[in-house]
């Protein structure tokens, strides 16, 4: 017995389904495998850049502890030799007092004898006042390690705030303990530190402390301020818990009850043997870091099947077509003419600006949307050459770009084609995605244009490297571009063993003019402040800022000699004191100001740039004081 088989046209039908078929199939897995591909990324890059935040504020604060700590280890041993001397110490209240107006992130500072009573503060209604009752006084009385710097859990001082304090311990002529010296962080400070690492409106980011009470955040929330994180199964604990200095969390968080991503940033330098870390967390919500690209996704899935029912759609009627076709050959002028049509439609239906150019060039056939485009009319565009729709500087070469293509079988399709310029009616330019194919026919070779306006992605791409890599008030390079920049400058310096100088500027005073004046007037200080910098070196020299009122300038390429590059470095520094010492005038406000500049040389790849920072850092602090 043997099975018929299908008649030849019916067969010749099946072929062309089921080819047409596996064809849009391998289209949807090739960019579902792209597309999934792109998820990946935006995810690792979006955990980089949390990863990066952390470790922005990391260096400022382990900074501005390591410069507490000094201040702290100083009067500790001046306690301790004035004690064991007998000296008078009437002028320590006073000293205190400019330390805590020079250091910033420090709002108290002060010092108690063995028996926990404060004799000396920068505020003056604190002397007399009984710390022994506090976990730090006893932490340090029980534990008795004069090395260490213990880091206590928030708590409400007794002036009313919330504080986390740092704590050494004082040791008397014969190793007895003889008090504490204290440095309370001000949250204010470093809620404006978080506030200044906050790279889009759903990114949150706190400060807390080792045992998991949450510090300070931004925005403020005042219901998690000191809730504590160390739960168990919580990311925090999980961090804690894996021993690493960063980890980066997706999933619901006990912080905020949501779907975050979440970076922490251990801030425990073993330099200082503090007995807690802080703890530093950068969180976005998933939904927005992916919003771009599940409209991308949705918007390819619409794209995707109407191109299923067109395609479909258009087999189908070329299949109907060649049947009517086959039975009346006499029609076939008729359904030539009604064919033509249906392609006008499909050429009119495509949301992408089409041309059809011959051989030669020359334009002969366009649709409406190359109108709203490039400015002018069908009538116009036909008989025109397609060179006249690229920029003059690029049309020279581009004969030869249309021989290469015409001798390359496969075409270049939307979104792996060609960035390019094209030229208006106007004059103007605007950016566009050129997708090309040929198509071969019976009156020669002739080529599909299809052109896509890309100027609003092209604008956004730049919006988000100007918010990626530079401050969004003074529009001076940030922290991370400073980094790259200082990179470039040190290899540099390698090949042409020229020095170059590191200046890291801060403002004097510049939190009583934000307390007095508003942070609006400080904002038009840090304008005016970076317009200056920026006037006061070369060219080729980068001026940037690296949070609230501190600045850094890199000096490059100076001199061969270090002691012409240091003579260097000093007239610029004298030359930027100046220009920062003139008035300000900000609206009806006149207001003067000084600065204190801190600077370091540097020559080769050797050089560590976290070093670099520091000893112009630290220089920037002894100027100061």
């Amino acid at each position: 017995m043997s099975i018929a088989k299908p008649p030849p046209r019916l067969r010749l039908r099946l072929v062309e389904w089921l080819g047409l078929w596996a064809l849009l199939l391998a289209l949807g897995g090739l960019t579902s495998y792209s597309e999934y591909r792109n998820y990946q990324q935006d995810d690792a890059s979006e955990r980089s850049r949390l990863a990066s935040q952390g470790q922005v504020f990391e260096r400022i604060l382990a900074a501005q502890v390591y410069a507490a700590d000094r201040v702290m280890q100083g009067l500790r041993q001046e306690m301790a030799l004035r004690h064991s001397k007998g000296a008078v110490t009437s002028n320590i209240d006073e000293r205190l007092k400019v330390i805590s107006d020079t250091l910033t992130g420090i709002s108290t500072v002060f010092i108690t004898n063995a028996s926990g009573k404060i004799i000396h503060s920068n505020d003056a209604s604190l002397v007399g006042f009984d710390t022994s009752g506090r976990d730090y006084f006893q932490i340090a009385l029980k534990q008795r390690r004069p090395d260490s710097l213990f880091v206590s859990a928030p708590f409400t001082s007794a002036l009313g705030k919330t504080s986390i304090s740092l704590v050494r311990e004082i040791t008397g002529a014969h190793g007895e303990f003889d008090g504490v010296v204290l440095a309370a962080l001000d949250p204010a400070f470093y809620g404006i530190l978080l506030e200044s690492i906050r790279f889009t409106p759903d990114t949150t980011t706190a400060l807390v402390h080792g045992d998991g009470k949450v510090f300070v955040n931004a925005p403020v929330d005042a219901t998690q301020l000191g809730k504590d994180l160390a739960v168990p199964s919580s990311f925090f604990t999980q961090h804690k818990a894996s021993g690493r200095v960063a980890s980066v969390f997706n999933g619901v968080t006990y912080l905020t009850s949501d779907v975050r991503m979440v970076a922490f940033q251990t801030v425990q330098p073993p330099e200082l043997a503090m007995d807690r870390p802080l703890i530093v967390a950068v969180m976005r919500v998933p939904a927005a870091i992916h919003a771009g690209w599940l409209a991308r996704v949705t918007q390819l899935a619409w794209l995707y099947a109407g191109l299923c029912v067109m395609v479909c759609t258009a087999l189908f009627l070329y299949q109907r077509r060649r049947q009517v076709l086959q039975r009346l050959d006499r029609a076939k002028e008729s359904a030539l003419r009604a064919s033509e049509a249906r392609l006008r439609s499909f050429f009119e239906a495509t949301p992408d600006a089409l041309l059809i150019s011959n051989a030669q060039g020359t334009i002969t056939m366009a649709n409406q949307q190359v109108e709203a485009l490039l400015g002018y009319s069908l009538e116009e565009l036909v008989g025109k050459s397609i060179e006249e729709l690229v920029p003059t500087r690029s049309r020279g070469g581009h004969p030869k770009l249309r021989e290469g293509f015409a001798a390359t079988p496969t075409a270049r399709r939307m979104a792996v084609g060609m960035g390019t310029k094209a030229l208006r009616k106007n004059g103007s330019e605007c950016d566009v995605e050129v997708s090309l194919s040929r198509i071969e026919t019976d009156d020669g070779q002739f080529f599909a244009s299809a052109l896509r306006d890309v100027t609003e992605r092209k604008a956004a791409e730049q919006k988000i490297n100007a918010l990626a890599f530079y401050d969004q008030l003074t529009g001076l390079p940030n922290r991370i571009l400073l980094a790259e920049r200082l990179k470039q400058t040190i290899t540099a310096s390698s090949r042409s063993s020229f020095t170059g100088a590191l200046l890291f500027i801060d403002l004097d005073h510049f939190k009583t003019l934000n307390d007095t004046q508003g942070h609006d007037m400080g904002d038009l200080q840090l304008k005016q402040v970076a317009t200056r910098l920026s006037s006061s070196v070369r060219e080729g020299d980068t001026v940037a800022r690296v949070g609230g009122d501190e600045f850094v300038v890199i000096l490059a390429g100076l001199s061969e000699s270090e002691i012409d590059a240091a003579t260097h470095t000093e007239a610029v520094a004298t030359k930027i004191l100046a220009t920062l010492s003139r008035p300000y005038q900000m609206g009806h406000v006149t207001h003067r100001s000084s600065a204190s500049i801190g600077a370091t040389l540097f020559r080769g790849t050797r050089t560590n740039i976290d070093d670099l920072m520091k000893q112009s850092d630290i220089a920037m602090y002894r100027a100061k004081e």
